[in-house]
């Protein structure tokens, strides 16, 4: 594939979020090669969320206290019928 494939760049662009897109559409880079650049480089100076990390822990705390309970139960309910 050539590094300056319109369609490949299109399609690579299509899956960046938000800012990302934003950006990218704009630095509008010139191949496949100088779209990751330019991706790494966004990415080192982006403004980092510092919301983004603990939001996450929560979630899947939430997440997967109900799951272990469950299989607890699961676990309780098979050996009692085995028995």
């Amino acid at each position: 594939m050539a590094d300056n494939d319109a369609q490949v760049l299109g399609f690579l662009k299509s899956h960046l979020t938000g800012d990302f897109y934003t950006w990218m559409r704009i630095a509008n880079p010139g191949g496949i090669n100088a779209f990751f650049t330019e991706l790494k480089n966004m990415w080192l100076e982006r403004r980092p969320n510092l919301n983004e990390g603990s939001t996450f822990n929560q979630v899947s705390a939430i997440n997967v206290r109900p799951t272990i309970s469950q299989l607890e139960t699961n676990s309780h309910q098979l050996q009692n019928k085995s028995q």
